[in-house]
């Protein structure tokens, strides 16, 4: 599994990530402020220029009307592994995933190529992610979701982006889920 920093990519394809990200992180036509807090730091990990920092900002305050467009760009990229893990952290930040939400985030992972298997990984490591959060360490069911995302991120050797999001409501447990990343990262490295 590899790691990427986002500054491999253009401009347009951080910017067509984040705006894809604001616009399916609305709920209801809304934009909750932990969210808007959560993509403003996005942007600027991103370095995005003050035009397309404005495209994401207007995205997720009102939505976007080309967003399959964009999703076709990214799509032929690997960002969409980390767009996906970024999308279902955000989505489950108020606790478990709702079913209309849910089915909308399939259908996004769906126009992005992500398989069906994959799609479940990253649903289930997100609510393992976000339940963990509340804990002082992980449960076993939580380290099950985490260990069989990870394993499988790993063998079919896809890249993460090294600012994806794994927990959004928990700085400290996005860290350690980041750590345990990029720990098994580097260990797999010295394997090969």
């Amino acid at each position: 599994m590899n790691t990427l920093p986002v500054e491999t990519y253009p401009q347009r394809l951080r910017a067509y990530y984040l705006v894809v990200l604001a616009s399916i992180s609305r709920d209801n036509g809304e934009i909750r402020p932990d969210t808007l807090a959560h993509l403003e730091q996005k942007i600027q990990k991103f370095q995005l220029t003050r035009n397309y920092r404005d495209r994401v900002i207007a995205a997720a305050r009102y939505g976007h009307n080309r967003l399959r467009r964009q999703m076709n760009f990214l799509k032929e990229t690997d960002l969409r592994y980390s767009l996906m893990l970024d999308a279902l952290a955000l989505a489950v930040t108020s606790g478990e995933l709702p079913p209309e939400k849910h089915e909308m985030m399939r259908r996004t992972a769906r126009t992005m190529g992500i398989s069906e298997q994959l799609f479940r990984l990253l649903v289930d490591f997100a609510q393992a992610a976000h339940q963990s959060s509340h804990l002082p360490s992980l449960l076993p069911t939580h380290d099950r979701a985490i260990q069989n995302l990870l394993d499988h991120l790993r063998q079919e050797q896809l890249p993460l982006l090294s600012c994806s999001t794994f927990c959004a409501l928990s700085s400290e447990n996005d860290a350690r889920l980041r750590q345990r990343l990029l720990g098994m990262s580097h260990a797999a490295k010295g394997q090969g």
